[in-house]
């Protein structure tokens, strides 16, 4: 699709009018730390960016909620009376390392500089959004009201969405209901996909005791954790279950002196499925598992189940669909439809009734100081959602 997406602008003679803005919004975004729950910074810049366009700003509680230093972002441009609204959503914050963020430009790539994350996931959904209101605004593009919504702890659980103020989303447009088409930049790689569905999430915190003991003296009175939490997990299905399923323990801890027989031990995990009935069956294949372990060792456990986020899926006649598939036909291109393993904010909306679809934006390598992102990708996605503007108002 990369090598789509230069074909389109050179087939058609579209030139990339708006690299140097975007670039210079995309370096101010980037150059911000903005960790889970230390959204502070970063919420100032993008009100300075988003009232410079015209948009009025708004700030909602969800810091209380959720611990941190600031609240989502809810910004609007008011539009026509009877016409739908549309809602664009990001995440301000980032996963580490990334402190003291330096990118490298290598013509329209922006690369991290390889020390720490780049946060084009989610600096590049932030563009977007930036840059669909103000196309639509200097374009004279008719809609019925931009609802931007730039979340914070998204990467820590979704919780910006989790805790999103929707009576302030409702009354920042005068509407009496959220709107009903909504986009999600937060899909990695080029234009031509859109995420139509994303699993159910379930996060694991297992807790095993034993006993302890001196490991020299007497070893004997002892029950280790760290090996009946060890037996339990090799005997737990992880990976990939199926299409549909994945599991994993990605943190193990236990143990505070190397002549001590550990007596707790600790691991977290999680599972996912598109299939809510397949996602229950392997929780409690796993929970089986440790159950069995403390059962022979003569220890007990704990076993708690969080709930993250629920499945999703869209079908092709939503009119959230509709609209992305009409505007991509005209801008020279089908959109296919693709099932994702990971959870965005578009899970917390559409458990809410909001039909939300996510878009890629050019970002890659997400999550490592390898990450890159391409503009001129971010810019194609952003003229899919104007164009796509133009079709909801002509009520496709």
């Amino acid at each position: 699709m990369e090598a789509y997406v230069e074909d389109l602008y050179n087939r058609t003679g579209r030139p990339f009018i708006h690299r140097e803005r975007m670039l210079k919004d995309f370096v101010d975004i980037v150059s911000v730390d903005s960790p889970s729950l230390k959204e502070r910074d970063m919420s100032v810049l993008l009100r300075q960016k988003l009232e410079s366009i015209g948009l009025a700003v708004y700030e909602d509680g969800a810091a209380a909620a959720a611990g941190g230093e600031c609240g989502n972002l809810i910004a609007a441009l008011q539009g026509e009376a009877g016409l739908p609204a549309v809602a664009l959503l990001a995440h301000m914050d980032t996963v580490g390392p990334c402190a003291n963020k330096r990118c490298v430009i290598e013509g329209d790539i922006v690369r991290s500089d390889g020390k720490t994350i780049l946060g084009g996931d989610n600096a590049a959904g932030i563009l977007a959004a930036l840059e669909i209101a103000r196309r639509a605004k200097d374009d004279g593009v008719r809609h019925g009201g931009i609802l931007i919504i730039f979340t914070i702890a998204e990467e820590i659980g979704l919780l910006g969405a989790k805790y999103l103020d929707q009576a302030l989303v409702k009354s920042a447009l005068g509407k009496d209901e959220f709107p009903g088409y909504c986009y999600v930049f937060d899909s990695g790689g080029a234009p031509g996909t859109v995420v139509s569905g994303a699993p159910s999430h379930t996060d694991l915190i297992i807790s095993v005791r034993g006993a302890a003991a001196h490991a020299g003296i007497e070893p004997e009175k002892g029950v280790n954790a760290i090996a009946v939490l060890s037996e339990a997990i090799a005997h737990m299905p992880l990976g990939r279950i199926d299409g549909e399923t994945t599991a994993n323990i990605g943190i193990i801890r236990g143990g505070g002196a190397r002549n001590v027989v550990c007596g707790d031990a600790a691991a977290e995990g999680e599972a996912r499925s598109h299939d809510k009935s397949k996602l229950a069956r392997q929780v409690a294949a796993m929970k089986r598992c440790v159950e069995d372990a403390c059962a022979r060792a003569g220890a007990t456990y704990d076993f708690e189940e969080i709930t993250s986020y629920n499945v999703f899926s869209l079908s092709e006649d939503e009119p959230v669909m509709k609209a992305l598939f009409k505007a991509a036909r005209v801008r020279g291109y089908e959109l296919t439809p693709s099932q994702t393993g990971g959870g965005s904010d578009a899970n917390i909306l559409n458990a809410i009734g909001v039909p939300a679809a996510n878009l890629p934006v050019g970002m890659y390598d997400v999550h490592s100081t390898a990450e890159y992102s391409n503009l001129r990708e971010t810019d194609e996605t952003a003229e899919l959602i104007v164009e796509a503007l133009r079709q909801i108002a002509a009520g496709v």
